[in-house]
């Protein structure tokens, strides 16, 4: 994977903007502080709820055109990517918590994601030269 920035400067690109999250030191070939948060997500058929609700990044709702998911995106250092029983029910008995009127709401499906996270917030920059000699920036 580290010839593919290699690559890219070699292709005639001054500047590559590295944010390929979870694999982005692997990609650059530097060492990489990054770390799993895993968030769950459940659609759920409740077509009346227009607005956004949110608790702590444990709990909030999204109303979309077509669905409303009902999620937590806090989950630091997990990256199962299967939800069981007893972390859907936790989750729902949250949300009620929050939002009471969906105790008959039926869930529809869920989903379960990953996305990159980090103690300190990192942005740097690195003068890099291809094999060919040429010389490019890279950001991550």
């Amino acid at each position: 994977l580290v010839n593919i920035v290699f690559q890219l400067g070699d292709e005639g690109y001054d500047v590559v903007v590295n944010c390929a999250g979870l694999d982005g030191g692997r990609l650059a070939g530097v060492p990489d502080d990054t770390f799993p948060i895993r968030g769950i997500l459940l659609k759920v058929d409740a077509p009346w709820q227009k607005h956004f609700l949110f608790k702590n990044f444990t709990t909030f709702t999204i109303p979309t055109i077509d669905a409303v998911y009902v999620g937590t995106v806090k989950e630091a250092n997990r990256s199962n990517m299967t939800l069981s029983s007893d972390e859907q029910d936790n989750l729902w008995c949250r949300y009620l918590g929050l939002q009471p009127p969906f105790k008959n709401v039926k869930v529809l499906d869920h989903f379960v994601g990953l996305r990159p996270g980090r103690n300190d917030i990192r942005v740097q920059a690195e003068k890099r030269t291809t094999p060919s000699g040429k010389t490019y920036k890279v950001f991550s």
